[in-house]
């Protein structure tokens, strides 16, 4: 039987229960066999089917999907206000959509926001205030607009959703009936672990994540120089093999660790920037390359790209940056006076620069180095503190917890059939 139809098959079958009586390892066999999309479905069909794949399937699947989560050729843009959070949405932010890095077109984007806004029954599509991340294929949002199913009414809650897998969970945030503007960020690989988490900055010196393997909030705590606490932090986060990571205007990269508490002086980490970096105003952007943390910095004809590598001596880790490319082109002085570096490809050795109303594409490859100006579909406010998302798709379906119930903490949204 083709593997294309044995899903059709299984459904098929006149006498469902003798499926049912199969060995537990022959089904777990017989359904590692298909596609992903089909496992994803059927997660959404049953309680059962759903542990079935969740404890015996994903775990199998997940240290082989390195390359699971694929560049779909486009960045989403989120613009921070300038004003004070409170007066966010008066001054009218919004959710920016660019394309053409490879192929996928503005409708296509447009279709899934929508499609987003639908599951949540909350408009999200151009919205600043409810897109807080977005993680290798995973969006992260935050509202109290909508009213699915049995969530309460008028409380912040927070939903992970991957689109290509069809699948919605909905987490009550830690003081729920409060203002939401804390700051949260997704750490979720699907090579590392079908699970993800949610890393919520709101107090100096404690960070709250939520773990979809355990189903609840934990407190981790850490300690930082002063002078990193209190200077202003970028509201953009990037994940690499259980750290988040955010710039502190103090001149440091801030890595936190999220799978547990350690010690509290081994939870968060500053690590210093390259010189350069550390001016303010510099012209320069955090990503993630190839699982490798990488920073660019743009001075004038220049481009410099470091990447974070850290070595261990008995117990202790040292961080230090390697410069990897210094590039002198006129042309990255004509677009940097203009723009301002806004992404790093996550697999090309290419970064972006965003003025008012166009982008620039630059290859700093070697063997090719090329540039071109690629077009912003919609006008924009504040484009200065805009934050861009590389957009992936996933393939592997997320999870949650099964075997322990938390209904006040979280609660999987159910994916109408005609949104299926």
């Amino acid at each position: 039987m083709e593997v294309t139809n044995m899903s059709s098959a299984i459904s098929r079958a006149t006498n469902p229960s003798e499926f049912e009586n199969l060995p537990e390892e022959l089904k777990t066999d017989i359904l590692l066999r298909l596609p992903m999309k089909d496992l994803s479905r059927m997660m959404c069909s049953a309680m059962p089917w759903r542990q079935l794949i969740t404890l015996n399937c994903l775990p199998k699947i997940a240290p082989f999907t390195t390359h699971i989560a694929e560049l779909k050729g486009a960045l989403l843009l989120r613009l921070e206000d300038k004003e004070e959070p409170s007066n966010r949405v008066t001054h009218g932010g919004r959710v920016l959509v660019f394309t053409k890095m490879t192929g996928i077109t503005y409708a296509d984007l447009i279709t899934l926001l929508k499609w987003c806004s639908n599951i949540m029954q909350c408009d999200v599509s151009f919205s600043v205030e409810k897109l807080m991340d977005h993680c290798n294929g995973l969006f992260l949002f935050c509202h109290k607009g909508g009213n699915p199913q049995t969530l309460a009414v008028n409380f912040y809650y927070y939903y992970v959703v991957n689109p290509l897998t069809r699948q919605c969970i909905a987490i009550h945030k830690p003081n729920a009936g409060t203002n939401m503007y804390s700051y949260a960020a997704l750490a979720y690989h699907p090579s590392e672990s079908s699970f993800f988490k949610i890393v919520q900055f709101r107090r100096i010196g404690y960070i709250k994540v939520f773990s979809s393997e355990s189903g609840s909030w934990v407190t981790l705590r850490y300690e930082l120089p002063e002078q990193v606490t209190k200077a202003e932090w970028e509201r953009k986060s990037v994940y690499s093999k259980g750290a988040v990571y955010r710039v502190s205007n103090s001149g440091h990269l801030v890595k936190f660790l999220v799978n547990g508490q350690e010690s509290v002086g081994d939870q968060a980490k500053a690590i210093e920037l390259p010189a350069g970096c550390k001016l303010p105003g510099a012209n320069m952007c955090v990503g993630v390359r190839n699982n490798e943390v990488v920073i660019a910095l743009s001075e004038g004809n220049s481009l410099r790209i470091w990447g974070l590598k850290e070595s261990y001596g008995g117990e202790e880790c040292s961080s230090y940056w390697d410069c990897q490319h210094e590039i002198d082109d006129p042309f990255l002085g004509r677009i940097s006076i203009l723009g301002r570096l806004i992404a790093i490809h996550p697999h090309l050795e290419t970064v972006y620069f965003m003025s008012k109303c166009s982008m620039s594409c630059y290859c700093y490859d070697a063997r090719r180095v090329d540039h071109r100006i690629l077009k912003v579909r919609s006008a924009f406010f504040h484009w200065d503190i805009a934050f861009a998302f590389p957009l992936f798709e996933c393939t592997v379906p997320f999870t949650c917890c099964l075997r322990k119930r938390f209904p006040g903490i979280f609660k999987w949204i159910r994916i109408p059939e005609s949104c299926r």
